[in-house]
């Protein structure tokens, strides 16, 4: 998820202005195109263009990529599947001095959830407020709700098939019974009528901002470690490309080991500081192994 610096913004009108247009606002969007533009201008006092491989708005999950610098190395050596492979591939483009820098250009939410209503995001008033499921705290109280169930031995309708955080199968309801705000109920008639654009940096905009903190919190706090989305998404049985959620988890932990297995032995190192530690392109599956 991804957003402009709103609070950072200080306009010369009073962002309520009816003459406001923020036509001078520096979005996420401006600032990348901005910094493309800076690296692409040939050096004032040489006339060389410089040699630059990428810029990390925040690393991978949004990056400005010179395609020419990687096609120049050998491209992802795709022996090396998954993690590890990044490693490689910025090593590479380094030791053939290709600049690679980070650089600010807005908030990049890494989020493993979604947003109860994306109206949110089109930062209009009269909306709902920003929200989501956990769903670390669902399935808590999932397992809670059934162990009472089993007590009771009780049987219930209404519930559909929905991967636990291990090899089992659990059941989740997703027909729950929601109150729907008047403020919700207020934005569903302005859907098809005109909408009001929110005041740049506004509580809703903070508040939106909080629970975007807290989405990421919560990828990284599921017990079963921050990709356990992966195995969460469940459905699709009889599509030409269903694959089991469960059997897809295993097989990239599989994948991921035998990158990193690869990756030690194309290098002699298992860390990513191949470049730090002196290793050359040429030093490639040469290498003694550096760890008992």
């Amino acid at each position: 998820m991804a957003l402009s610096y709103e609070t950072k913004y200080t306009p010369v009108l009073p962002p309520s202005s009816p003459s406001h247009s923020y036509s001078n606002f520096p979005s996420l969007y401006k600032k990348c195109v901005a910094e493309l533009r800076n690296i692409i201008i040939p050096d004032p006092q040489t006339g060389k263009v410089r040699r630059w491989a990428m810029r990390f708005f925040s690393y991978d999950r949004l990056a400005l990529v010179n395609v020419a610098a990687f096609v120049e190395v050998g491209g992802w050596d795709t022996q090396i599947p998954f993690y590890t492979t990044d490693c490689d591939m910025h090593a590479r483009l380094e030791m053939a001095e290709f600049e690679i820098k980070d650089s600010d250009a807005g908030h990049v939410f890494d989020v493993a959830s979604s947003l109860d209503d994306l109206i949110v995001l089109y930062r209009k008033k009269g909306t709902v407020e920003a929200s989501f499921q956990d769903p670390g705290k669902v399935e808590k109280e999932l397992r809670a709700k059934e162990e009472e169930e089993k007590k009771k031995k009780k049987k219930k309708m209404g519930w559909r098939s929905y991967a636990g955080s291990g090899s089992e199968k659990r059941d989740i309801q997703l027909d729950g019974n929601f109150a729907v705000s008047e403020e919700f109920a207020a934005g569903e008639d302005k859907r098809n009528g005109n909408w009001e654009d929110d005041e740049i940096g506004s509580k809703r905009f903070l508040q939106l901002e909080r629970t975007l903190d807290e989405m990421v919190r919560s990828k990284g706090a599921q017990s079963g470690g921050r990709n356990t989305w992966q195995f969460r998404q469940t459905g699709g049985q009889g599509d030409p490309f269903y694959r089991d959620s469960l059997g897809f988890e295993q097989g990239i932990r599989m994948t991921i080991e035998h990158g990193r297995a690869v990756f030690a032995e194309k290098w002699g190192h298992r860390d990513c500081d191949i470049r730090a530690i002196g290793l050359r392109p040429e030093d490639a599956w040469k290498m003694e192994h550096d760890w008992d």
